[in-house]
């Protein structure tokens, strides 16, 4: 969180490692996986989720390298 006042801009210091910033979102990741897997249930995400992660990260890096917006078809 951070807040402004007389004194200036204050804000709380950022952990270190993404581990421990997105602590609460991996054990529910984690959790929803094993759920699935004890009761035989639909995996939560699929290979296509991981394609689709790899498309949006490949097109940050290129809007990145080419200063413009890329757009995902």
């Amino acid at each position: 969180m951070s807040c402004s006042d007389e004194d200036g801009s204050h804000s709380d210091v950022n952990l270190n490692f993404f581990i421990d910033r997105y602590e609460t979102s991996y054990f529910l990741e984690m959790r929803a996986f094993i759920d699935a897997l004890i009761n035989k249930m639909e995996m939560p995400v699929g290979g296509k989720d991981g394609i689709n992660a790899v498309l949006i990260a490949d097109a940050a890096y290129s809007s990145l390298r080419e200063n413009r917006p890329i757009k995902l078809g």
